[in-house]
């Protein structure tokens, strides 16, 4: 309309060329702002959906920690949003708001913002409830079983860890009986993580029977299906199944195959995942240090740190300065041990 007033291409003002159709004498205005509304509101969910891909690069190849702040300050604008909504046009957007808790899950988690994670932990499964979705029910738990996981590493009471492994548990559980619906990416990602659940509590040979149960299923679907992103934030290749296989093999006390399980999944690792090279280098620094490797495990401790100080990622900083204090304990006069505590300003 304002374009028509001043005579003007639409263009000239930053307007949608669907804005143009009505340029048209014939045009009703009754239906005019009923219409732009429409358009406006298809244009605002295509971009929270931009804003949700581009979270998803920062999660797994980092970069500047103001995108985690962006996809925050989207989320508590969608809550509103969604509440408001007519109901026959809510679902669509509680799908995406499900999934905006999930990154954000992410994101606080890595900054080990413990009471923000677990509040957008519990919110995603709410919503993804109240939606009877069984693919987001299922993410949501998963996703919240690796909460447990890794706010696990940084507990310092056996008590507190002890109890955050429990609620693993139960989570896992909650999530298995999804699995058989799960898209494949998904259904690969929870065998694999019931295995790392149940193999730090596997003193039975049946337990660990099942954890390898588990990883061969995951490697059959590896495969047979093509590696690719989907809405669940989760990847799952051959590089993702020998890093939890080598993971399971070092609480198996199997310290040479979990080393060949290294090495292989090195092999197909993506340059560009930075958070899965902190990954695996910290699993290798627990490595060497389950097999009294102190200059090992001290080296892949500190490219574990540089890695994750460009994804800036404090969960990680955290896991590498509790290695150090591990490594101290064995030989505080070690050099590599030393330079370590150096480099990462702990000596």
């Amino acid at each position: 309309m304002i374009a028509r007033l001043l005579r003007i291409p639409p263009a000239l003002l930053a307007l949608d060329w669907r804005f143009m159709v009505y340029d048209d004498s014939s045009t009703d205005y009754k239906n005019i702002f009923a219409d732009l509304t429409q358009l406006l509101e298809d244009d605002t969910y295509t971009l929270y959906q931009h804003i949700l891909s581009m979270g998803r690069g920062y999660l797994f190849n980092g970069g500047p920690s103001y995108i985690a702040g962006i996809v925050d300050e989207t989320l508590n604008k969608l809550i509103p949003i969604t509440r408001n909504l007519p109901e026959v046009e809510r679902e669509c957007w509680l799908e995406l708001l499900c999934r905006y808790y999930q990154l954000s899950t992410s994101f606080a988690l890595r900054r080990l913002d413990k009471k923000q994670t677990l509040l957008y932990a519990k919110r995603s499964i709410e919503v993804a409830n109240e939606l009877e979705n069984v693919q987001l029910i299922a993410s949501t738990y998963y996703r919240r079983v690796r909460v447990h996981l890794d706010l696990r590493k940084a507990e310092t009471s056996e008590d507190e860890k002890q109890r955050r492994l429990e609620r693993a548990k139960l989570d896992t559980q909650a999530v298995l009986r999804y699995v058989d619906d799960a898209c494949p990416t998904l259904k690969g990602n929870i065998y694999l993580i019931a295995a790392e659940v149940y193999s730090l509590d596997a003193s039975e040979q049946s337990t660990r029977k099942q954890c390898e149960k588990w990883q061969d299923q995951a490697a059959t679907i590896v495969y047979r299906n093509v590696d690719e992103e989907d809405d669940t934030f989760l990847r799952l290749n051959a590089t993702a199944l020998h890093h939890e296989k080598a993971k399971t093999l070092i609480q198996f006390g199997r310290y040479n195959e979990a080393q060949s399980e290294l090495m292989t999944a090195r092999k197909t690792l993506q340059a560009d995942l930075l958070t899965w090279h902190v990954n695996l280098y910290l699993t290798e620094a627990n490595l060497y240090k389950a097999q009294k490797d102190l200059q090992g495990s001290a080296a892949a401790g500190i490219e574990a740190y540089k890695i994750a100080k460009v994804v800036q990622s404090p969960k990680d900083e955290l896991e590498v300065k509790k290695l150090f204090t591990d490594l101290k304990s064995l030989d505080a006069s070690n050099p590599y041990v030393c330079n370590l505590g150096t480099t990462i300003g702990m000596y």
